[in-house]
C-alpha cells in the first residue's frame, strides 16, 4: 500500500551485480546509467540534457511536471548483438536489424549499445549523431513517462507520442553549445525528410494517421515523418489547443485501450475536423521552416 523507490546507492549495487564485471555504473542528478567499463561516461550529459529539456519545455507551456521519484535506469550494451540479445529476451519477439535503441515502459528502463557489430560500420556514441538522437528519443520517452509529463502507461496514439519524441531528438533546446551543429543538422534532416514524404502524400492522410497506428507497422519511415510535421506543426501554430490535448491524454486510463472514434473525437474537440485545411497547413508549414 505504500510504495518506497530504492535509492541510486542501492539500484548501482544490483545493476553491477545484474550486468557482471564488464560494466560500470554511473549515477546523475536523475539516473544511472550502465555502461562498459572501457567505454568513457559520454552518456551522462546525453541523458541529463534530455531531462533538462523536458522541465523547460513543460515550464514553457504551463504543464504539471514533478521530478522522477527514483533514478532512472539507462542501460548501454557494449555491442548490438548484446543489445539485440537483451531485447529479445525482455521483449520476446523479433527486433528490427535498424533499431538502435528503445525504451521499455515495463522495465522503465531505456536501452541501447555503444558499438555496432561487424555487419555495420563501427560506430562510437560519441561520434554517431544518429545514435545520439535515437538516445535522446528514448530518454525523452522515459522521462516524460516518469514526471507525469505522458500517461506512461495510457493507449497514447503512436503519431503524438513519436511526434513529441521526434521533437525532443533536436539539441538546440540544450545548452550543450558544443551540440549546436549536431542540432542544426539533425533538423534540417527531418525538415526534409518531412518535405519529402508530405509531398507524397494523397489527400487523407491526417485522418488515416489520426483514426490508427497501422501506419507505424506497415510504413514506419512514412509515420514517423507525418508525425514530427504535425506535431511541430500543432505545437507552434495550435499552442493552447496542443496543451488542451496534451491534458486530454494524460487523463486517459491506463491500459484502456483508446478506439478509433475516441481518437477521432478527441483530436477534432481539440483541433477541429477542417481535415483538408490541416493537411495543407502542415505542408505550408513545413515548406517554410
Amino acid at each position: 500500500s505504500h510504495f518506497v523507490p530504492l535509492s541510486a546507492d542501492v539500484l548501482r549495487s544490483q545493476l553491477l551485480r545484474e550486468f557482471g564485471r564488464d560494466y560500470t555504473v554511473d549515477t546523475t542528478t536523475h539516473y544511472v546509467i550502465v555502461r562498459p567499463i572501457e567505454k568513457g561516461a559520454v552518456w551522462k550529459d546525453i541523458f541529463e540534457s534530455t531531462y533538462r529539456d523536458v522541465q523547460r519545455f513543460a515550464a514553457q507551456h504551463r504543464l504539471p511536471m514533478q521530478n522522477a521519484e527514483f533514478p532512472l535506469v539507462a542501460v548501454v550494451l557494449g555491442t548490438q548483438n548484446e543489445f539485440v540479445a537483451y531485447l529479445s529476451r525482455l521483449k520476446k519477439n523479433q527486433i528490427p536489424s535498424q533499431t538502435l535503441g528503445c525504451y521499455d515502459p515495463v522495465s522503465n528502463r531505456v536501452i541501447t549499445f555503444a558499438l555496432a557489430d561487424r555487419e555495420n560500420p563501427p560506430q562510437q556514441i560519441d561520434s554517431t549523431e544518429s545514435l545520439r538522437n535515437v538516445i535522446r528519443h528514448e530518454a525523452f520517452h522515459q522521462a516524460a513517462a516518469n514526471t507525469v509529463l505522458m500517461n506512461r502507461f495510457a493507449d497514447v496514439p503512436l503519431w503524438f507520442h513519436e511526434g513529441m519524441a521526434l521533437m525532443f531528438e533536436n539539441e538546440s533546446l540544450s545548452s550543450l553549445s558544443s551540440s549546436r551543429e549536431r542540432a542544426i543538422s539533425t533538423q534540417r534532416d527531418l525538415k526534409v525528410q518531412a518535405r519529402l514524404v508530405l509531398a507524397r502524400q494523397p489527400s487523407g492522410w491526417l485522418r488515416q494517421i489520426v483514426l490508427s497506428d497501422d501506419l507505424f507497422s506497415t510504413h514506419p519511415r512514412v509515420a514517423y515523418a507525418l508525425s514530427w510535421a504535425l506535431v511541430s506543426y500543432l505545437n507552434e501554430k495550435h499552442h493552447r489547443s496542443f496543451v488542451n490535448y496534451l491534458t486530454t491524454m494524460n487523463r486517459l486510463a491506463p491500459f484502456e485501450p483508446l478506439s478509433p472514434q475516441r481518437r477521432l473525437a478527441d483530436f477534432t474537440d481539440a483541433f477541429g475536423d477542417r481535415w483538408d485545411v490541416l493537411e495543407v497547413s502542415v505542408r505550408t508549414f513545413v515548406d517554410q521552416l
